[in-house]
């Protein structure tokens, strides 16, 4: 008799345990899931019931170019111009002088759902220098400078090199407002166009006087004869011109001529002037 209810115990235990194992095993509503669809997320949602998301902050390399209003500056990035917004503390930063227009800067800032930039930090870059980046050539006129480093040719900054800067007081040496001049330049990682190396182009007039190999000498419109010809050197192509044009001590000539940092005259186009 004790045999056979201890059986019919067992039995029942064993089915209830399996009862217990089949509610628990079903889903549990989706409110309720551990580390489900929904669980432990909590979306906020603005007046319009849509979901708000955590604004992105960005870091970049960019141009200052200046003030927009009190409270907004102007950038170049990637080529494009775009307004930013500043906090009061960098807006003192501005007005004492810390940075000036079209100075490289390290710039953070966090963008909104509205699609304004909202500045963090801005802090100004050191001078870019010579560099090893492959180089590019181009020429024009300087029509404006900002400080002693940035060239505005043909509507675009261009930036000296520290280099170039702290070679010579000599002028020959210096880029200078309305300048024409050839240079080379490469494209740094703040958008920076840096001038590596260039030569002055010059226009003028004078008589001919003689020619010593690659050097020709010519005396100026205006001096007198008293006063000794300027020398200037030839490169190959111009040397072929003066040997066809069959010149004369005297002849009027019109030339162009670079001046290079070391200071040496280039002729780089000449043509008689008929009298």
């Amino acid at each position: 008799m004790n045999t056979r209810k201890y059986v019919w115990f067992m039995i029942m235990a064993t089915i209830l345990i399996v009862a217990g194992c089949s509610v628990n095993g079903k889903d549990a509503p989706a409110e309720e899931k551990a580390d489900g669809e929904n669980s432990g997320i909590e979306k906020e949602l603005n007046e319009e019931g849509e979901s708000v998301i955590e604004d992105h902050k960005y870091l970049i390399k960019a141009i200052y170019i200046g003030r927009v209003d009190p409270s907004s500056i102007e950038i170049l990035y990637e080529g494009e111009f775009s307004t930013y917004m500043l906090h009061q503390d960098q807006e003192q930063a501005m007005q004492a002088g810390e940075i000036e227009s079209y100075s490289a800067v390290d710039l953070q800032y966090v963008e909104g759902k509205d699609g304004k930039k909202q500045i963090l930090s801005i802090e100004k870059a050191d001078p870019p220098g010579v560099g090893n980046a492959p180089e590019m050539t181009y020429q024009g006129r300087v029509r404006e400078l900002f400080g002693d480093s940035v060239c505005m040719i043909d509507g675009e900054p261009f930036f000296l090199a520290y280099e170039l800067m702290h070679t010579s007081s000599d002028s020959a040496e210096k880029v200078e407002k309305e300048d024409y001049i050839y240079f080379d330049y490469y494209k740094d990682t703040y958008g920076r166009k840096v001038i590596t190396s260039f030569e002055k182009r010059f226009t003028d007039t004078g008589r001919f006087d003689n020619v010593q190999g690659n050097m020709i000498f010519i005396q100026l419109s205006g001096n007198p004869n008293e006063i000794k010809a300027s020398a200037y050197a030839l490169t190959p192509e111009i040397m072929e011109m003066i040997t066809k044009l069959e010149l004369d001590k005297g002849e009027e000539l019109g030339f162009d001529y670079i001046v290079g940092q070391s200071g040496l005259k280039t002729i780089v186009s000449l043509e008689k002037i008929d009298q």
